[in-house]
């Protein structure tokens, strides 16, 4: 095979949200494949100062582009095309043979092969689940992310939602799916996760709190079983998106006279994350489309059975450690939490399937089967 010269957009693995994830984790198992071939990561006007991958110290065939010093002659408020322009000539002047996008956000056309990960096509499906801006971009991107010579999609569910609605061959197009981070593994008996959520049984719920998530479903849902399981909290983890989204959850809490039974977290760090998954009698999902759900294998990889949406790519990473529902169904989802919390031989089996099914998925794998798009398309 030939060696190649490859730019990478990481200016997403600086962040905490589920692209940032994907970024973070899929660079850095590129760095450890120790490739033949040779990288680039790019960083962006707005990220100057932020340090973003401390394993490249030593790393062969791994450079950082700062490609903000690159001189343009467009004017500072002109952001995004400032971006755009020096990504286009790093690439030339670095001799890149490929970019991959790993946010097609910053998709933009250069002269070497590209490479981009789609991970969903919420904005297409609905909207008012996205970011005014952020839709915008995606509308703007998408030819560029059409005419990609290589597109890669992080659900078999995403392949064939691009395939259905952006008519891309689907030959262009691989799954690869993402992982679960080494920081997510069986951890139970914490004293802190019992000082917080307290002694009993909780329902782990764990995304950012945004319409496309559908947390009001599942605290109607909730509250039509608490009183048959009065020893049973729903603990929400996860920042919400604005000061509006966060005071319609807390709305629908106190409509639902829940407020000793719910307790909203917000952010919290790996290390609670990880215990509050393995603590939990079960993690439901309920969102209402997910590219890949990382949460869920999260979840997974610590053990804990799961409760998703029978809908977009969720079942693919479920498998058989998680039992399904209706979103659109507050009286679906209830009878689901009736059946995993009344039922333990259930909530056993079930999380006897979880580790087997985490295995399934891998960062390091994610990073072989990048690499193979990569030659392939060179």
């Amino acid at each position: 095979m030939s060696r190649l010269r490859v730019g990478i957009d990481a200016v997403e693995a600086v962040g905490a949200g589920g692209i940032s994830t994907y970024a973070r984790n899929l660079i850095e198992q590129l760095i450890r494949a120790d490739s033949q071939d040779c990288f680039y990561l790019f960083s962006y006007l707005h990220e100057i100062g932020r340090t973003q991958f401390p394993s490249l110290k030593g790393a062969r065939n791994w450079h950082e582009v700062r490609t903000h010093l690159l001189r343009t002659l467009l004017p500072v408020s002109r952001l995004g095309d400032i971006n755009d322009a020096s990504v286009r000539i790093a690439a030339r002047l670095h001799r890149l043979d490929l970019v991959h996008f790993t946010n097609p956000l910053n998709m933009t056309a250069v002269a070497s092969k590209t490479v981009v990960t789609v991970h969903d096509l919420a904005p297409l499906h609905n909207p008012m689940w996205i970011k005014e801006g952020s839709r915008r971009l995606f509308e703007q991107k998408l030819p560029a992310i059409v005419a990609a010579d290589a597109i890669i999609a992080v659900s078999w569910y995403t392949k064939d939602d691009v395939v259905r609605r952006l008519g891309v061959d689907p030959a262009k197009i691989t799954v690869v799916y993402e992982g679960a981070s080494a920081d997510f593994f069986p951890d139970t008996g914490s004293a802190a996760v019992a000082a917080l959520v307290g002694a009993g049984r909780y329902v782990l719920c764990v995304g950012e709190i945004q319409p496309r998530k559908n947390i009001p479903t599942l605290i109607a849902a909730f509250g039509a079983i608490a009183n048959s399981f009065p020893d049973v909290q729903l603990v929400i983890v996860g920042r919400a998106r604005n000061a509006f989204e966060r005071q319609r959850i807390v709305s629908s809490i106190n409509d639902s006279g829940l407020a000793n039974r719910v307790s909203m977290l917000g952010y919290v760090d790996t290390d609670m994350l990880r215990k509050l998954y393995s603590g939990a009698w079960c993690v439901v999902y309920p969102s209402l489309l997910e590219g890949f759900g990382l949460p869920v294998l999260e979840a997974l990889a610590c053990g804990a059975p799961v409760v998703v949406a029978d809908s977009s790519s969720l079942p693919e990473v479920a498998g058989n450690a998680g039992m399904v529902f209706d979103p659109h169904s507050v009286t679906a989802l209830a009878e689901v939490l009736r059946r995993v919390l009344g039922d333990a031989a259930l909530r056993s089996r079930l999380a006897a399937e979880a580790l087997p099914q985490a295995a399934r998925f891998s960062w390091q794998q994610a990073a072989h089967e990048t690499l193979a798009v990569y030659q392939r398309i060179v």
